[in-house]
């Protein structure tokens, strides 16, 4: 303080006008205190912009990470559709497969009646001729009885 005063002096002597001096180092003490608290202000608004671009960022990030697991799940459901038509051609040749053992059960059957058919006629056929050959027999018998037991002048 007293180095100041003693240039304040000094300065006085030699005509300085330290009134004006005075004057104008507040001025620009204000000015520097504006500047001050604009470089504040700017920096504020730098550190909200900081602040404003990492939460961006974040979101980015996190909408990077929804798209990825979006990609993904739609990955797995295509796989999930790939499987489920997998499993229809399966179903759909087992289908068809279990179809043609059906047609060969059919046609088995068939067969089987057919020759169940042609046995049942030969059985009846065969009872008929068994009958016819029974029913000669045993009228050859009775006419060999009555051959046999009745004297030829009453039947004449």
């Amino acid at each position: 303080a007293d180095t100041a005063l003693s240039d304040i002096t000094t300065a006085q002597t030699q005509g300085v006008d330290v009134v004006a001096l005075t004057t104008e180092l507040s001025t620009l003490q204000g000015l520097a205190d504006a500047e001050k608290a604009t470089l504040s202000t700017l920096e504020a608004a730098v550190g909200t912009a900081q602040t404003a671009l990492a939460t961006a960022e974040a979101g980015l990030t996190a909408a990077q990470t929804e798209e990825t697991a979006a990609k993904a799940a739609a990955a797995a459901a295509q796989a999930e559709v790939t499987a489920a038509q997998a499993d229809e051609a399966t179903a759909q040749a087992a289908y068809d497969t279990q179809l043609q053992v059906l047609a060969a059960e059919v046609a088995t059957r068939d067969a089987r009646q057919a020759v169940f058919d042609k046995l049942a006629a030969a059985v009846a056929a065969y009872h008929q001729r068994k009958s016819l050959a029974q029913q000669s027999a045993v009228q050859a018998a009775v006419t060999a009885y009555n051959s046999a037991t009745i004297p030829a002048s009453n039947v004449a």
